[in-house]
């Protein structure tokens, strides 16, 4: 059996399960600014104030996955250029919709296979 690794909510292990290495705040930040980059945004217009729908989306997804790498809503504001009362909402919208809506969850399975 190969020794290949694989991403497991924050942390890094191997195909047998055995952990290799916590995944680092400022890499669950790297990992998800070369996510939305890949899904065709810069970050520049990510962090920017537009309320396009596929944004909002987006900020909803990323900073649901921040938070589960164990960022804080100061830090997850900080690097999104939003405050933290609107990464609360952010968080909080994105638990109620995504069993109910197809968009996001088609995004958040898209930003979490890349």
């Amino acid at each position: 059996m190969t020794n290949s690794l694989w991403l497991n909510v924050g942390y890094c292990f191997d195909t047998n399960g055995k952990l290799h290495k916590k995944v680092l705040k400022q890499d669950a930040l790297r990992i998800a600014k070369d996510r939305v980059v890949v899904l065709g945004y810069t970050w520049e217009e990510f962090t920017t104030p537009c309320r396009k729908r596929e944004l909002t989306d987006l900020r909803k997804v990323v900073a649901n996955y921040l938070y589960k790498r164990h960022m804080t809503y100061h830090e997850i504001g900080g690097h999104l250029n939003l405050d933290h009362s609107t990464v609360v909402y952010h968080k909080r919208t994105f638990e109620e919709m995504i069993p109910f809506d197809i968009e996001l969850q088609k995004l958040n399975y898209q930003f979490n296979k890349l």
